[in-house]
Parts: C-alpha cells; sequence; structure tokens
C-alpha cells in the first residue's frame, strides 16, 4: 500500500498572470487544485490570471498568496525544486521520474511537500533553493533549455498524474505516525536561527565575511539528513541545555 498526498505548486515571483491561469489549467488538467504564489509582479488578485485559467479558475481564486518563499513552506515537509540550470550546489539533480521516486521512498515521513517553479525570465536562485529535498531537471535541448513556466507546469504534473496511476494501491490522505515525520521548512527555519545565533555568540561565526558561506554549509549538512519533527525538538533542547550550564556551542 502506498500512501501519496498531492502536491501543492508553488510560483515564486510570476511575472504574467496568463502564465499563472495556464499554469493553473495545466494542474486541474492533471487533477491537482492547490497552487501558492510568492510575490507575482503585477499583484494579486490578476484578471488576467482568471481569464487565462479556461475553467480552472476556482485555482486561482483559492491560491495561496505570499511574500516570501519561505512562508511558502513553512509547514511543508519536503520540496522539489524544479531548474534547468547546472548548480554548483552539493546537491544532486534529478529527472522528473527519478526525482518523484524521492517522494515516493519517503512518503510515510511526508505530511505536506510541494514542487516549486521560478520566475519566466530568470528561473529559481540559489538561494531559492536552501530548503529544497531535490532538484529536478526536464530533459530538453541542450542549447535551448528555457520552458514557458505554464508547460513546464504541465509536464510535472502530467509525470506526477501518470506516476499515481501506475501505482496497483494507494491511499491519499493526510494523516500520517508523528513519529517519523519529517521537521516542516519552519521548523528547520526556527532551529537554523536558534543555532546561528549561539554559534555567533561563541565566535564560531568568525571573521565575518565567511559566516554567510559557513551558514550554508551547516544547514547543508542538516538538510542532507532529512531530520524529523522530533529530531529537530532534541536538536533544539540540546542548545537550550548547553545554555543554561553556561557553556558556548
Amino acid at each position: 500500500m502506498n500512501r501519496v498526498v498531492d502536491p501543492i505548486i508553488i510560483l515564486v515571483q510570476p511575472q504574467l498572470g496568463e502564465n499563472i491561469g495556464a499554469a493553473a489549467r495545466a494542474m486541474l488538467n492533471c487533477g491537482l487544485t492547490r497552487l501558492r504564489i510568492v510575490n507575482p509582479r503585477d499583484g494579486w488578485p490578476n484578471s488576467k490570471a482568471v481569464r487565462s485559467s479556461s475553467g480552472a479558475e476556482s485555482i486561482i481564486y483559492n491560491a495561496g498568496i505570499y511574500k516570501t518563499l519561505l512562508e511558502a513552506l513553512s509547514d511543508l515537509n519536503f520540496t522539489v525544486a524544479c531548474t534547468s540550470r547546472k548548480r554548483n550546489l552539493r546537491k544532486k539533480q534529478f529527472n522528473i521520474d527519478d526525482a518523484l521516486n524521492q517522494y515516493f521512498d519517503n512518503s510515510l515521513k511526508i505530511g505536506q511537500w510541494g514542487i516549486i517553479f521560478g520566475s519566466e525570465s530568470s528561473g529559481l536562485k540559489n538561494e531559492d533553493l536552501d530548503y529544497s529535498d531535490v532538484l529536478l531537471s526536464i530533459p530538453s535541448n541542450e542549447s535551448f533549455g528555457s520552458f514557458n513556466l505554464s508547460h513546464a507546469v504541465l509536464i510535472i504534473c502530467f509525470h506526477w498524474m501518470r506516476k499515481i496511476k501506475e501505482l496497483s494501491s494507494i491511499v491519499k490522505d493526510n494523516v500520517i505516525d508523528k513519529d517519523y515525520l519529517l521537521a516542516s521548512k519552519s521548523d528547520l527555519s526556527g532551529f537554523f536561527l536558534q543555532l546561528e545565533n549561539e554559534l555567533e555568540k561563541g565566535g564560531f561565526l568568525y571573521p565575518p565575511e565567511k559566516a554567510p558561506k559557513m551558514i550554508k554549509n551547516l544547514r547543508a549538512i542538516f538538510l542532507r539528513s532529512k531530520l524529523s519533527k522530533k529530531e529537530v525538538k532534541t536538536l533544539r533542547g540540546v542548545i537550550n541545555a548547553l545554555k543554561r550550564s553556561g557553556m558556548s556551542l
């Protein structure tokens, strides 16, 4: 038995209302209905998005609007980021099927999850990938690999729908054993801020000009570990215990 939850589609700084509407239409074609939008360029609501959704208006009207990507990810336990560019990051880029399999392999530990798409002009920035668990690349012409936003959404959503139909036995629900639930991005963000604050007090983040790189490397260590909510709570308790004892990190 495979337990699955449909992904939330997250558009980061989309520029054209027409592309947002077409993306919503593509989602509904494939049975997905939950859309989150981060800082849309032309503001919100957007009448062009409604008109171009062509029957998927309910997705537009019910879309969540967020100022930052971290806010949009705060309650998610797992994220897949779509990028066509090769990144100088310690994260492996997967093809579509292998990226989705990363979700299925961990689905019993995942509550809510999302697939992230960047803007039409520049895609996702490196900092947008900080909280991503998996990087996904759509195969394309090597000399012309940039997809229209709505086309990219359609391709990924279609692959999701196909994978679901291939599974012989699935259960779609939001019930999960809390002992195994992965930490949400909000849990991780709180832990990182606490850890980094104490490390700064203890003089670890020195010299200052190297601190951003050191912080990124530290976060990468914990993100690769796929910590559970319980594990994050334990780590935060360790930090608090060290503070009470007068020891610095």
